[in-house]
């Protein structure tokens, strides 16, 4: 009897230490990727992370040390373009720190985790309406050229049905453009043609307001809105999101 007793508490003590190691190994890495478009708020929500313990990796403080590697090891072979150097380079960096917030354009790094569960992918989304304004808020300090709406037509689509995560409009954009950053435009005719090509990319083409989705291509654990949000605010949401996630599977 004493026996029967003796493996069923040692049984129960077995599970336990098993569940204990398995979240400590679960446990001990937390990489997390913020992507999204440039001028959507990745950087400032980074900062954040940062005072919460986390190391910082950002594509453009790689870029060029990336650029640098690239050319040293295929030379004038173009054919071995496709190879990142530069996420190779930040992929190395992060396997040194146990926190590590990535802050990127797009999800290339995903690509260097054996598991897709080794990195926790937050999209960071900012409207159409707020990118115009951060663009004219940076003109001075950090300017961003129109690139950035061509990065948010290659991510987003339109859609009718009810999984929406926004609501736009050519009309509104055109509006917006004119108001905040038609210096960036020859002329209003410049300006028009370039808002019906990215919409056209989304897969609009009327005047009409539409639902738009993330493309199924991309990776995302969570999406978090910025619109009209403090990133103090925008970050203790996302601790609570991440440590969910990162408890006991």
């Amino acid at each position: 009897m004493y026996k029967a007793k003796y493996n069923k508490y040692k049984s129960k003590y077995l599970q336990l230490k098993n569940k204990l190691m398995s979240f400590q190994i679960a446990s001990d890495k937390k990489h997390i990727l913020l992507d999204g478009t440039s001028s959507s708020g990745k950087s400032t929500i980074s900062k954040f992370f940062v005072d919460d313990g986390y190391f910082y990796i950002s594509f453009d403080n790689y870029a060029e040390a990336g650029h640098i590697e690239f050319l040293k090891t295929v030379g004038n072979n173009y054919d071995d373009g496709k190879l990142n150097y530069t996420r190779k380079l930040m992929f190395e960096e992060a396997q040194k720190h146990k926190l590590v917030i990535y802050d990127d354009i797009n999800q290339k790094i995903n690509s260097f985790y054996k598991k897709r569960s080794d990195l926790f992918i937050i999209i960071v989304y900012a409207s159409l309406s707020q990118l115009v304004d951060n663009m004219h808020s940076r003109r001075f300090a950090s300017h961003r050229g129109l690139f950035v709406f061509d990065q948010y037509s290659s991510r987003y689509i339109v859609t009718d049905a009810n999984d929406f995560i926004d609501k736009i409009s050519k009309p509104t954009f055109i509006n917006k453009l004119k108001e905040k950053i038609k210096y960036e435009f020859d002329s209003e005719e410049d300006l028009i043609k370039f808002a019906n090509k990215i919409f056209q990319q989304i897969g609009i083409n009327d005047d009409k307001e539409h639902g738009i989705k993330l493309k199924e291509s991309f990776e995302c654990d969570y999406l978090v809105k910025t619109d009209g949000r403090e990133p103090k605010d925008i970050f203790i949401e996302l601790q609570q999101i991440i440590s969910k996630n990162y408890k006991l599977k």
